[in-house]
C-alpha cells in the first residue's frame, strides 16, 4: 500500500489519495483528476433523472479511492437516493475507500455499502437490484457490460466510460473488430464513431436478453469516452434500437460520407462518388442524445456554468441528428481553399436554411444536414479565393 497520501478538496467532499496522481494502470489506487469535470456532470445529469425516484439505490463498482461514489452520496439530492454503494477488487482500495468514507461521514445522510469484490460477481449477487450503475474502468467496459445490465432496475440507468479510444477511433481496427464487433478506420470524425460503436455494443448485449438499452447522453473529452444508458425491459424495444445499427461509406480523398442501414444499399448510391470508399461499422445511427434531457438539466437553477456551456454545446449537436460530422482544416485541405472560421461557416449555412452546429468533441467540428455536393458550392462560391 502507498504510504503517502495528499488530502483534496473535490465538489463537496475531501479525500486522500495517493501522493503521486499519474496514469498508470498498476497502480495500487488509482485517482484521476482528468474526470473531476465527468463526475460533476454525472452529478447534474443524476439529479434531473432521479428528482422523482424514492430510495433510489447506486453502484460505483470500479471504486478506487471512493470519489465518485462518495460524491453521489453527498451531492446527488438525498431525499431521492437511499442507498450508495462503492465497490473495488483491490484490497488497498477498500482501505482507502473506508477511510474516505469515514473523513465525510458528517456529510453523508445516505446509506454507503463498501464491498471489496469483483466487480461482475457483486452484479450477479445483486440481479435487478440497482437503480443506477457506474462503470469507469481502465480501457474497455466490455468486460463488464453484460453482468451490470442485469443487475440493473427496468428503467434504471447504466453510466459507461471507455478509456479505449485508440481502438474505438479507428487506429487499431482490428482490436475494435474484436471486442466491439465493427470495423472503424480513421476518420476526421473519429469521436463520433466511438461514441456509436459503443452505444451499438451495448445494445447489442441487452439485447440478448431482451433489453433494450437507450442511449440518453454521450460525451467525447480528452482521452476517455462517456455514453448514459436507460434500460428499458421487451424484446420488442430491443428490436427496435437494432434496426437503428448500420455503415457509414467514406471516402477520405472527395470527404464523401453517407449514412446507411444494410450494404445492400451500396449498389444504389452513384458509382461515381464510390470509386473508393471504407465501410464503417456497425455503428448505431440514431440520436445518441436525449433532448428531453438535456433540456430540463439547462433549466434547473444552480448549474456550474462550465457544464452550462459543455451541455449547450452538446444540445445544438444533438437536434442535428446525423451520425457524422466534417471539420474545417479537411474541409480546406480536400477544396484547396483556405480554413474559414467555424463562426463563419455556422452563419452561412444558417442562412443558407440548413441545420448547421459545432461538435462538443473537436474545436474544428461541425454537424449539418447538407450534402456534400451543396456544402462544396457553398464553400467555393462564398471562400473560392481566399487562397
Amino acid at each position: 500500500m502507498c504510504n503517502k497520501f495528499i488530502e483534496i478538496k473535490e465538489g463537496a467532499i475531501t479525500i486522500k489519495v495517493p501522493s503521486i496522481i499519474e496514469k498508470k494502470k498498476n497502480m495500487l489506487v488509482f485517482y484521476n483528476p482528468e474526470k473531476v469535470f465527468d463526475r460533476a456532470l454525472m452529478i447534474s445529469l443524476l439529479n434531473e433523472l432521479l428528482k422523482n425516484k424514492k430510495k433510489a439505490k447506486i453502484l460505483d463498482a470500479l471504486s478506487a479511492s471512493g470519489v465518485r461514489g462518495l460524491r453521489y452520496a453527498v451531492e446527488i439530492n438525498t431525499k431521492t437516493v437511499d442507498e450508495v454503494w462503492i465497490n473495488d477488487i483491490k484490497s488497498e482500495a477498500y482501505y482507502l475507500m473506508t477511510q474516505n468514507v469515514l473523513h465525510n461521514r458528517t456529510k453523508l445522510n445516505t446509506s454507503i455499502f463498501i464491498r471489496n469484490d469483483d466487480a461482475n460477481k457483486l452484479f450477479l449477487e445483486k440481479i435487478n437490484y440497482f437503480d443506477v450503475i457506474d462503470i469507469d474502468p481502465f480501457g474497455s467496459p466490455v468486460y463488464f457490460l453484460e453482468n451490470s445490465i442485469k443487475a440493473l432496475k427496468n428503467r434504471g440507468y447504466l453510466l459507461v466510460t471507455a478509456t479505449d479510444t485508440a481502438p474505438l477511433s479507428g487506429s487499431y481496427p482490428k482490436t475494435c473488430r474484436r471486442k466491439y464487433g465493427s470495423i472503424i478506420h480513421k476518420t476526421e470524425f473519429y469521436p463520433e464513431l466511438a461514441l456509436r460503436v459503443l452505444v451499438k455494443k451495448t445494445i447489442e448485449i441487452g439485447a440478448k436478453n431482451d433489453v433494450a438499452m437507450i442511449p440518453i447522453f454521450s460525451y467525447w473529452r480528452k482521452d476517455y469516452i462517456r455514453v448514459m444508458f436507460r434500460k428499458e425491459k421487451g424484446a420488442k424495444k430491443a428490436n427496435e434500437l437494432l434496426n437503428n445499427f448500420g455503415y457509414i461509406i467514406y471516402d477520405r480523398n472527395s470527404l464523401f460520407r453517407k449514412a446507411i442501414r444494410s450494404v445492400l444499399e451500396i449498389k444504389d448510391i452513384y458509382s461515381r462518388e464510390l470509386k473508393k470508399f471504407t465501410l464503417l461499422g456497425e455503428i448505431y445511427l440514431e440520436n445518441i442524445w436525449n433532448l428531453d434531457l438535456l433540456k430540463n438539466v439547462l433549466k434547473r437553477k444552480g448549474l456550474d456554468k462550465k457544464i452550462r456551456c459543455f451541455l449547450l454545446t452538446i444540445y445544438e449537436e444533438a437536434k442535428v441528428n446525423v451520425p457524422f460530422f466534417y471539420t474545417t482544416d479537411s474541409i480546406a485541405r480536400t477544396f484547396k481553399i483556405s480554413e474559414p472560421k467555424l463562426n463563419e461557416i455556422i452563419k452561412t449555412f444558417t442562412v443558407e436554411n440548413y441545420e448547421i452546429a459545432r461538435v462538443h468533441s473537436l474545436p474544428k467540428g461541425f454537424k449539418t444536414n447538407c450534402e456534400l455536393s451543396n456544402i462544396r458550392k457553398i464553400f467555393l462560391e462564398k471562400w473560392k479565393f481566399t487562397r
